[in-house]
């Protein structure tokens, strides 16, 4: 079980489900279920497909928008995804990537060092992309609310401040662990 944990965790497989492909399907459905009152009938057009074909489909689809999401989101400032911030002409991103490139091109890399600095990264992924997703996913209850009166007014007292409550948390654990990684880079690395 350790070897295929392993090889999925290696081949960035577990990265892309948890921070990309799991957010992009959460927020796909979010925001169809805006455009339906009853959003089953619009996944029954889905249910001809053949069933491989089907989860590739599905699969490519919310990898492609939970990208987008994580874009939009790092764009705007909502999220953290480049660590080191921009220095002298240089931007953050550019400055990350160089950062990145040093780390693995530094002689005391190995692969202990890029599974700790993988997970740092999928970490700080995960919950930025999945409060982006649970922010479109409360833009999708309200918006829903207003359009169709669905669901009730006492069932947005709770689901409405828990989310608010469970994207601020994801905020500031994506902070953190954006954080975490450039402590953790600074003392493997000489700062630029």
């Amino acid at each position: 079980m350790d070897k295929i944990f392993e090889y999925l965790y290696s081949r960035f497989l577990l990265r892309d489900l948890l921070a990309k492909v799991l957010p992009g399907l959460i927020s796909l459905i979010s925001l169809i279920t805006i455009f339906s009152q009853k959003p089953s009938h619009l996944f029954q057009l889905l249910g001809s497909m053949p069933d491989l074909l089907l989860i590739l489909f599905i699969y490519g689809l919310s990898f492609m928008f939970g990208m987008l999401l994580q874009y939009v989101a790092m764009r705007i400032g909502f999220i953290v995804i480049h660590v080191w911030p921009g220095k002298k002409g240089i931007s953050r991103k550019e400055l990350s990537l160089l950062m990145a490139q040093k780390f693995i091109l530094s002689p005391s890399s190995n692969d202990h060092l890029a599974r700790v600095r993988e997970r740092y990264t999928i970490l700080k992924e995960m919950s930025g992309n999945f409060a982006a997703t649970f922010s479109v996913s409360l833009l999708s209850i309200i918006i829903r609310y207003f359009l169709y009166k669905s669901p009730k007014l006492t069932v947005l007292y709770v689901i409405v401040p828990l989310l608010a409550l469970l994207i601020y948390l994801l905020c500031k654990q994506n902070r953190y662990h954006a954080e975490e990684q450039k402590l953790w880079e600074t003392f493997l690395l000489v700062d630029p």
